[in-house]
């Protein structure tokens, strides 16, 4: 992750250069990974930290600036596959996280807490505030209903109050009511297609175009779908809960949302 931090820093690459990089810190992970694989079978956290780790990889490429991409036919494709691995590794890290019993939650160190409240987070900021690109639709990839099954699943892991008589909220409860909110958020989002049409289109060998969706409801700039007013966005009700925000995490962990 320092790694990463560092390669990064400046937020702002030429495309060959994010590119390459990428390459290296991936290749550098592949042998972390394996160089400690045996060890990963029997240390279950390890595993998990090194899933985290490549979350983190792919989050920080998708917030490099590319400034010479418009000069570079590739660099579309380039950032699609971005997005469409880094979704791919939240949900691999987030399968991983279900294996933990409740018990093994309640041993968690506040690092590891973190890496597991940022990974579900990062899945509703690909539902919620992923740019329009060719190829990406949020609506068909059904990251939703991921965020659904993987917030319920983890919900229902993790230990219930001891006395139910308690009022104060613990840090799983805490959990429960946030994620609770970001749901709903990323439920009711309103629809977006592809931008290049109601299709989602794939090149083919023969140079023909392949529609892999069915037709979708056009979006409405005014936001109203199907004729009826959404329920306003919870950050738009309360700014404490933009989940784009750098400080969304530590109120997340503070609840102070």
């Amino acid at each position: 992750m320092e790694d990463v931090e560092e390669t990064f820093r400046s937020q702002s690459e030429p495309a060959l250069v994010a590119k390459a990089q990428l390459k290296r810190l991936s290749e550098k992970w592949d042998h972390m990974q394996a160089a400690t694989k045996a060890q990963a079978n029997d240390y279950r956290t390890l595993r998990w930290i090194q899933l985290a780790a490549r979350v983190h990889l792919y989050k920080a490429t998708l917030s490099v600036d590319i400034y010479d991409r418009d000069s570079m036919l590739w660099v579309s494709g380039f950032q699609l596959s971005q997005r469409i691995t880094c979704l791919r590794c939240v949900e691999q890290f987030l399968d991983y996280s279900l294996q933990f019993s409740g018990t093994e939650y309640e041993m968690l160190s506040v690092t590891d807490w973190l890496a597991l409240v940022a990974g579900l987070t990062t899945l509703a900021k690909l539902a919620l505030h992923t740019s329009p690109m060719p190829g990406w639709d949020p609506v068909d990839l059904q990251i939703f209903k991921s965020f659904e099954y993987y917030r319920d699943q983890l919900s229902a892991q993790m230990p219930r109050p001891h006395d139910s008589q308690e009022h104060t909220e613990d840090l799983f409860e805490r959990f429960r009511r946030i994620t609770g909110i970001m749901k709903v958020a990323v439920k009711t989002a309103p629809g977006r297609s592809s931008p290049n049409g109601s299709t989602f289109e794939l090149a083919t060998g023969s140079g023909r175009t392949v529609s892999l969706l069915q037709e979708l409801p056009p979006f409405k700039p005014n936001g109203v779908v199907n004729g009826t007013d959404p329920l306003p966005a919870p950050w738009k009700v309360s700014p404490q809960f933009d989940i784009s925000s750098q400080e969304f995490l530590w109120k997340f962990l503070l609840g102070t949302i």
